[in-house]
């Protein structure tokens, strides 16, 4: 399904603006299509859903492969927008320490500072 991670923006600054996409994109018109289309002829159908996928580089790399601890595929990044397994990780490592670095008790609601 289509989940796009946080950016950061060219300030410097979390940008979330996108991280929670509205409407359906195109992994989701793929699953659904392929999960609960009908087609005359079922098999050759699906084989060009998956041929049309793939021309559109909505590849599919299963959990266990792509973020397990010993996943080594290329394109086992999650969200992935660039193409580039290293620049998407560098995206998230850079989302994550600007999220990490700005948490702290003080944004915790009342009731869940002491938990």
């Amino acid at each position: 399904m289509d989940y796009p991670h946080a950016h950061v923006a060219e300030d410097g600054a979390l940008d979330v603006s996108a991280a929670c996409a509205t409407g359906l994109g195109p992994r989701d018109h793929f699953l659904v299509a392929h999960a609960y289309g009908r087609f005359p002829t079922e098999e050759p159908a699906l084989a060009e859903l998956r041929r049309d996928a793939t021309e559109a580089d909505l590849l599919y790399v299963t959990d266990e492969d792509g973020h397990g601890p010993f996943a080594a595929h290329a394109d086992g990044v999650p969200c992935g927008t660039t193409g580039d397994a290293l620049d998407e990780l560098d995206t998230i490592l850079r989302v994550r320490r600007i999220a990490l670095d700005g948490f702290s008790r003080g944004i915790l609601p009342p009731d869940r500072a002491d938990g």
